[in-house]
C-alpha cells in the first residue's frame, strides 16, 4: 500500500489492526466497546450533537406518550418473552446517525433548551454531554433530540470541514477511523473495525454496501496523531483534542455548538 495520501481511493480496512492501534490500546483505561479516549494534546472541547424543534408540534405530548398510547391499544414490542413496552420508556433520543428532520424543523441549541430550564452550558454537570443534562426523561414530540453514540449529518460534515481547513492536505489528509465494538454490533468474530483513507471520505463509511454502520466513527485521527476525535457510544457529544489553534477554531465555528466540559473530582 502506497503511503501517498492521494493514492487512497475511499476508505480501506486496515489488515493489521492491532499493530496500528497499539499506541492506543497500551494506554490505561482504553475502551474498545464504547470509545477510546486518550489524553496528551494541548487542548480539547466537546461538540454537541444537533437537535431540532418544530413549534407546530408544541403541546402534542412526548415520545413516551405515543408509546403508552400504543400499549393502550393492545400493541407491544416483544423480544422473546420480554415485553419491552412494560420495562422501558421511550425518551425519543435517536440511537445513531440522523439527518435534518425536514421542513418545519429548525436548529435548537443545547444552550437555548437548557436556558428554558434555568440552567446553562457552564453548569457543573457531573457527566459528559448526554441526556442527563436535561430534565425531560422523555422529550416532547416537538423536539428531535441529539443522537446518542453518533454525530448527526450536519455536525459530522461541518467538523470535517473545520479540521480540513487546518490541514495542509485539506480533505485529502490521510486518517484512521475506528469503529468500536458497539458500532459493529458486538460481533465476536470481528469485534472492532479500523479503516484508513482520506479525511473527506469519512462519510462514505455510512454508505458502504459491505457494512451496516448506523453511527459515525467511534474515533478518527490523522496518521501524525496531531488531533483526535472521540464519539462515545453512550454520549450525545463528541470530544475533539488537538492544538490550541485547532480547538479554538472549532469553538468559534458558527455551525458547531461546543462546551469545554471537564470531569470534576
Amino acid at each position: 500500500m502506497s503511503e501517498d495520501a492521494g493514492s487512497f481511493a475511499g476508505m480501506r480496512r486496515v489488515p493489521d489492526q492491532e499493530r496500528e492501534l497499539a499506541w492506543l490500546l497500551e494506554q490505561p483505561g482504553m475502551d474498545v466497546v464504547t470509545g477510546l479516549d486518550p489524553v496528551g494534546w494541548e487542548d480539547s472541547t466537546w461538540v454537541l450533537h444537533a437537535m431540532y424543534e418544530n413549534q407546530q408540534r408544541n403541546g402534542t405530548g412526548t415520545y413516551d406518550d405515543v408509546r403508552l398510547l400504543r400499549v393502550a391499544t393492545g400493541e407491544s414490542e416483544m423480544v422473546g418473552a420480554i415485553d419491552l413496552d412494560a420495562v422501558t420508556t421511550d425518551t425519543g433520543i435517536p440511537l445513531g446517525y440522523v439527518g435534518h428532520p425536514g421542513p418545519g424543523w429548525s436548529r435548537l441549541t443545547w444552550a437555548d433548551l437548557l436556558a428554558r430550564e434555568g440552567r446553562g452550558l457552564s453548569d457543573p454537570f457531573g457527566v459528559p454531554p448526554c441526556f442527563r443534562w436535561f430534565t425531560a426523561f422523555s422529550f416532547p414530540l416537538a423536539i428531535q433530540p441529539p443522537p446518542e453514540g453518533s454525530m448527526d449529518f450536519e455536525t459530522f460534515t461541518d467538523l470535517i470541514d473545520v479540521i480540513a481547513s487546518h490541514e495542509p492536505a485539506g480533505a485529502d489528509t490521510e486518517c484512521f477511523a475506528f469503529m468500536g465494538c458497539l458500532a459493529v454490533h458486538m460481533d465476536p468474530d470481528d469485534p472492532y473495525h479500523l479503516w484508513r483513507g482520506a479525511l473527506g471520505d469519512l462519510p462514505t463509511l455510512l454508505d458502504r454496501e459491505d457494512q451496516d454502520y448506523y453511527n459515525t466513527p467511534t474515533n478518527w485521527w490523522p496518521v501524525d496523531r496531531s488531533w483526535f476525535v472521540m464519539t462515545d457510544a453512550d454520549l450525545q457529544g463528541t470530544k475533539i483534542s488537538g492544538s490550541h489553534g485547532l480547538v479554538d477554531t472549532i469553538r468559534r465555528d458558527l455551525h458547531l455548538e461546543t462546551t469545554d466540559w471537564t470531569r470534576r473530582t
